[in-house]
């Protein structure tokens, strides 16, 4: 093929394109590949399609020249919804070994676990990571009248036994 017709073809499959995302009834999976059949925004052979909750109709990721695949753009989104906050981490008084911490709760991705990082240095060094399937937990075994430093994340594993990690959150203070 020459240039001009690469470039026609190109515009004509951009247009395609932009008509089943308007519409929002069809299954795009490749450049050369349009079915139409009730598209709910899941292709086939995406292993973290089983994970989303409420996925809009017309949501579509397609493979482009570019070459990136599905997945990738799946980890992308998912790693944008697996943004988790620290909403409280306190202690009864500071002579109690244990505190309390209450994360953002996850809704829109399924098996969702948090991550829990914390240690006295702010730098967190020599820190301990607990995992824990609810967003409330209690801390134990803390040092008495000891400042600790905590952060926390989400993580999601995907059909394909693979790991998707949110960022960690900001440090907060537990006095």
């Amino acid at each position: 093929m020459n240039n001009i017709m690469k470039k026609v073809f190109y515009k004509i499959t951009i247009i395609i394109m932009m008509i089943v995302l308007a519409v929002g009834t069809a299954n795009v999976s490749s450049l050369h590949d349009v079915k139409a059949d009730g598209f709910d925004g899941d292709i086939m052979d995406n292993p973290f399609a089983d994970l989303f909750v409420d996925d809009d109709p017309g949501d579509a990721v397609i493979d482009n020249p570019v070459q990136i695949s599905s997945v990738k753009v799946t980890k992308i989104r998912l790693k944008k919804l697996l943004k988790t906050s620290i909403k409280s981490a306190t202690r009864k008084n500071k002579k109690s070994r244990k505190a309390k911490v209450i994360l953002k709760k996850i809704t829109k991705v399924k098996g969702v676990r948090y991550q829990i990082k914390y240690a006295q240095n702010k730098k967190f060094k020599k820190a301990k990571v607990k995992t824990f399937k609810n967003n409330r937990f209690t801390l134990k075994n803390l040092k008495i009248k000891r400042k600790y430093y905590i952060k926390a994340r989400a993580y999601v594993k995907g059909s394909n036994g693979k790991k998707v990690y949110g960022k960690w959150t900001k440090r907060k203070v537990i006095k």
